[in-house]
């Protein structure tokens, strides 16, 4: 029993500090690929679609117009910029809403940073890791 305590305390470990590493480094460069995009390229070849790729191209932030940023994260998450990053009354409401709606499609709480983060980390499954996540 003890060494399964070792081995399971070891791999949270392991998955913390690899996950703090990930996040340095993309806070200094843009990732390459992310889970979803390689799923999304799978997707299009089993769909028959050989000419599916990833097509994107970096700009920095002085690029592009302040008011273009604005607009698209508050699109996504109207609170964005009164809150860091969880926004914790959407979550309590989505909690008691799938509480009181069970078996019903169930509503999101998170936040355009907590998508981002599933969707450069974790594959886009529907899986309960990536709802948790």
């Amino acid at each position: 029993m003890k060494k399964v305590k070792i081995i399971a305390f070891t791999c949270v470990l392991y998955f913390f500090v690899y996950g703090i590493q990930l996040v340095l480094v993309h806070k200094f460069i843009n990732p390459v690929v992310t889970p979803l995009m390689i799923c999304r390229v799978i997707e299009g070849v089993f769909e028959g679609d050989f000419k599916v790729g990833i097509h994107k191209e970096w700009k920095d932030l002085d690029e592009i117009s302040p008011n273009m940023m604005r607009a698209v994260l508050l699109a996504e998450d109207q609170n964005f910029f009164e809150h860091n990053g969880f926004n914790w009354e959407n979550i309590k409401k989505a909690i008691e809403y799938n509480k009181k709606h069970k078996g019903k499609k169930i509503r999101g709480g998170s936040t355009i940073s907590q998508q981002t983060a599933k969707n450069v980390f974790l594959p886009p499954s529907r899986t309960w890791i990536r709802k948790r996540g």
